[in-house]
């Protein structure tokens, strides 16, 4: 067995938990060193779960509160001059935080040896030559590094913070255009060239070992492989792969022991190359040893890809970065930039595609058989004979090897290893290249076309599970499957779905198209989408479970009982988690209680990012902000640059008053979702909840220019322009929103609120009319518009909107309605028989339901009663109710009832006297009239005016 420090343990393991393989797979390439990778696999399982603590929680499947989930971010390290903030990664051996350099004032990225005293002499060797090699880089496009340390046992170095992502985080599968690609690889082949002239190698150049500033700038980093050629610890060792599998040069490979050099990191950025033109590294299997060995066994497929053609020349070039014999490619990567500048400029590149002579060679290491055949054919046959045959044997062999790639990569696809399958149609395509028969190149074409359906549905998910919206766009994904089936001519939305079921079955990634289709489910924008959707699945799947039939069939959503059935016999577990959301959102739609069954469905499914966002989101729709909170966190924890989660975590946090907080997600989801509305929306209303209220109404103003169609953004702006008591700019806002939203009632009653503020009564009583139009059925929606009207004079008005409310809720049973309604009623003096009849029978009303049931509003209810007493002439009656309880209410309007009731019965001194205590107390009401009870007062002043003479 090797020993614990066999350097090839470390990077298996590392590779291994990075990548998301098993241990078994991890294992299976050197099963020579499987027991001390076991073992030490388990050591660094254990500290990984101790770092796990860090994170909120996401699958223990309980429900504690915030309080809990914030206390856990309090396990960050505290190292001296460094305030951390945060985790920004984790690897197999470190951990890098987002921190702020105190003395400095700067942000930094600070990487720290996970197992600390723990650490093993190679990790903590590899560690220290990791912050060497960055220390001896002076490059603009290589991370640089600041400060070297230790704390609690643990090293760490402090380095540049780039927080633009990664190039992997950016390419998933998207392939780049060639000027752009061959720039950025020029850039980086500058930076390597520079790490070569001061003695590092890289050895593991990647995508995701390529970090991007916010501006798109390249910068190398991680150097946790890199050894210097002036060092004898094993530039040179035999036996030890060490390296990414998809990226690594054939000399780094166990079994094709060489010397590694400059050339290995021109491998690397080849295979960036490749994989910036087509979406997809040069090789790629299911497992590390399975990568190794297509890299060992094929030579690299010509870089091709459906959507557009690769310029002969870059691929010319990125061909040549590849050769598996290290002295066939860029003698330095100083020339590899040379010639990628010389494409950019569009003059002739220096590489030369490889010789015909030399494609035959490596044909024959391949198909040794027919190439003796070959040979001794031309031997026995003379010259022209000799030259015929060699061509139909050519021709033959490449027909031959294309049927060979067409049949493997039909074979990968049954066994959904996508990625060879894609490999062996570039290989064919390469091979065939302008020749072949209609009939091979009809094949091709097929075979391609599916191809090209699945890396396009692959890259759909790689969207869902990267999402950087700010709001989860079900009309983007939607739109984007449609095209997905339309592009390849699979399928169209309007087709027969039996026909569609039909192609499905008969194709070779049948059943990757019925898990697309359940998945597009959850994003279907409408009914009829779905249901086309369900039909086809239901006719596709050869073995349909129970419950997915059931659940894909339209008649289960409409019967209670079938629905309780097959939530109680859906398996939450099942892998199809898509699907499982579907059920939850159905759930919604047919007004039933989802929060359950998709608490059980994250239970089961802790990781998916989507399981924890939509039981966010319920939890949000509830108001249950801690467990909203959570679960947005468990969210982030999964995906942190999931803008989506920054979204929601932010406005659950503004809704719990927690500001602070709230501002520092929003700014972080926009910095992941720059074009976002949302987050700008929130962010202005946090501020403004903080005195900083001018900053805020700026935030806001942004998201309408972001969002410039949406009304509800622009009421809020109305809304935070009231609160600083701009009324005047508040009005306007509502204005607009109206416009935009014409069906609003709740704006229109933020408008007429704005206007009588300024105590533009007209305009406001305009904006109440309006509003009155969409919610007359609202008895809220009136309290006030009759007293209003009376206040403004219009008496007409005033008389239809009083019989208005009679006749809607005259005979309500809610007493304080009947109290509104009557006294509202009661405020004219014009004679209205059978409207003061119904006015008084609905105060008499809510007495005896006040009575019935107290609520302490009596005193109210009796000023009402007084008031239709005196209209009815009972002014004795009127007097006796004034001198209880009732006068004691509502201000000067039981003083200015008295004084004209003490006129009515011939006490003029004594209603003189009265009426000038009562104007006392209100003497410019007029000018501050802004709601109901101050026109009550104002109607029964000019009343009492006008009745009682003055001395």
């Amino acid at each position: 067995m090797t020993g614990p420090q066999d350097p090839r343990v470390l990077q298996l393991i590392e590779d291994g938990l990075s990548e998301g393989h098993s241990l078994d797979e991890v294992c299976e390439s050197h099963p020579e060193l499987a027991p001390t990778i076991r073992e030490q696999w388990e050591q660094l399982k254990n500290l990984e779960g101790q770092l796990e603590s860090i994170f909120p929680s996401s699958g223990s499947g309980s429900r504690t509160g915030s309080a809990e989930c914030s206390s856990s971010w309090d396990l960050l390290p505290m190292i001296p001059g460094y305030a951390v903030e945060s985790i920004l990664g984790r690897g197999g051996i470190g951990v890098v935080y987002k921190a702020r350099h105190l003395r400095l004032d700067r942000l930094v990225a600070v990487k720290m040896l996970l197992a600390g005293n723990y650490a093993s002499r190679l990790e903590v060797t590899r560690f220290t030559s990791e912050a060497r090699a960055i220390a001896g880089m002076q490059h603009p496009n290589v991370v640089q590094i600041h400060d070297v340390g230790e704390f609690d046992g643990r090293p760490f170095y402090a380095m540049e913070l780039v927080n633009g992502g990664s190039l992997a985080e950016k390419l998933v599968g998207n392939p780049q255009l060639p000027t752009s690609a061959a720039a950025l690889v020029a850039t980086l082949a500058d930076a390597v060239e520079s790490c070569h002239t001061r003695g590092v190698i890289h050895r593991d150049l990647k995508p995701a070992n390529i970090l991007l500033t916010i501006d798109g700038i390249p910068k190398i980093s991680d150097f946790g492989l890199a050894r210097r050629t002036d060092s004898d610890s094993a530039l040179t060792l035999r036996g030890a792969t060490l390296g990414t599998p998809c990226y690594m040069a054939p000399e780094q490979s166990s079994s094709r022991p060489g010397v590694v050099g400059p050339a290995t990191d021109v491998y690397a950025l080849g295979s960036i190359l490749y994989e910036m033109l087509t979406g997809q590294p040069p090789f790629r299997g299911d497992s590390p040893l399975q990568t190794e060995q297509l890299m060992l066994s094929r030579e690299a497929a010509f870089p091709v890809r459906p959507a557009s053609r690769i310029p002969r020349d870059l691929q010319t070039i990125c061909l040549k970065c590849l050769q598996k014999e290290s002295s066939q490619r860029y003698v330095s990567a100083v020339d590899l930039a040379e010639d990628l500048r010389r494409f950019i400029r569009g003059e002739p590149v220096r590489a030369r595609r490889t010789p015909l002579p030399t494609v035959f060679a490596k044909w024959v290491r391949r198909h040794p058989a027919v190439s003796v055949a070959a040979a001794a054919l031309m031997v026995i046959v003379p010259g022209a004979v000799c030259s015929l045959a060699w061509s139909l044997s050519s021709q033959a062999a490449v027909r031959r090897t294309v049927e060979q790639d067409l049949r493997e990569a039909i074979d990968f696809q049954k066994h959904s290893a996508w990625a060879q399958a894609s490999a062996a149609l570039d290989h064919a395509t390469g091979t065939l290249g302008d020749g072949g028969s209609a009939e091979l190149r009809h094949r091709l074409d097929q075979a391609r076309r599916e191809s090209m359906l699945v890396a396009q549905l692959d890259q759909i998910r790689n969207n869902h599970n990267g999402t950087m919206q700010s709001t989860l766009d079900h009309a983007q994904f939607d739109a984007d499957y449609v095209a997905a089936f339309h592009n390849t001519q699979f399928a169209e939305v309007t087709d027969d779905p039996a026909v569609v079921a039909m192609r499905i079955r008969n194709s070779n990634i049948g059943s990757v198209l019925i898990m697309a289709l359940d998945d597009w489910t959850f994003w279907a924008i409408t009914p009829q989408r779905k249901e086309w959707l369900w039909a086809v699945a239901r006719a596709a799947d050869p073995n349909p479970s129970s419950w997915k039939g059931r659940a894909r069939d339209p008649a289960t959503w409409k019967n209670r009982a079938a629905i309780a059935e097959l939530v109680r016999t859906t398996p939450t577990s099942d892998p199809s988690v898509p699907f499982l959301l579907v059920i939850s959102q159905n759930l919604s739609i047919a007004h039933q209680d989802p929060v359950a069954f998709t608490l059980a469905v994250q239970k089961s499914h802790p990781g998916d990012l989507f399981a924890n966002l939509v039981v966010a989101q319920q939890m949000q729709g509830v108001k249950n902000w801690p467990e909203a909170i959570r679960y947005y966190q468990a969210a982030i924890a999964i995906k942190p640059n999931c803008a989506v989660a920054h979204n929601g975590l932010a406005f659950s946090m503004l809704s719990t008053k927690r500001y602070p907080e709230a501002i520092s997600e929003c700014r972080e989801c926009i910095r992941f979702d720059p074009q976002a509305a949302d987050p700008h929306e929130i962010l202005g209303m946090a501020l403004s909840k903080t005195d900083q209220m001018n900053e805020g109404l700026e935030e806001m103003r942004a998201a309408i220019r972001l969002d410039p169609t949406s009304g509800g953004r622009i009421a809020t702006l109305g809304q935070a322009l009231g609160m600083a008591h701009r009324d005047a700019e508040a009005a306007v806002a509502f204005q607009q929103a109206i416009v935009l939203d014409p069906k609003s009632v709740d704006m229109r009653h933020e408008l007429r609120e704005a206007l009588l503020r300024q105590h533009r009564y007209e305009e406001a009583l305009t904006a109440w009319q309006g509003e009155l139009k969409l919610a007359a059925v609202n008895p809220d929606a009136w309290d006030g518009y009759a007293e209003l009207c009376m206040f403004l004079g219009h008496e007409d008005l005033y008389r239809t909107a009083c019989h208005s409310l009679l006749d809607r809720f005259g005979n309500s049973t809610d007493a304080g309605l009947c109290d509104r309604i009557g006294r509202a009623c009661l405020l004219s003096n014009h004679r209205d028989d059978d409207l003061l009849r119904r006015a008084t029978a609905c105060v008499d009303l809510s007495i005896i339901g006040e009575k019935a049931t107290p609520h302490g509003y009596l005193p109210y209810f009796e000023f009402s009663k007084a008031l239709a007493d005196y209209r009815n002439g009972e002014y004795l009656e009127t007097a006796a109710i004034l001198r209880g309880n009732a006068s004691r209410v509502l201000g000067p309007a039981p003083k200015l009832l008295s004084a004209m009731t003490q006129e009515r019965l011939g006490n003029q001194d004594n209603a003189r006297d009265i009426l000038g205590k009562a104007i006392e107390t209100f003497d410019s009401a007029s000018k501050r009239a802004t709601d109901h009870e101050a026109w009550i007062y104002q109607a029964l002043r000019v009343e009492a005016e006008q009745l009682i003479p003055q001395g």
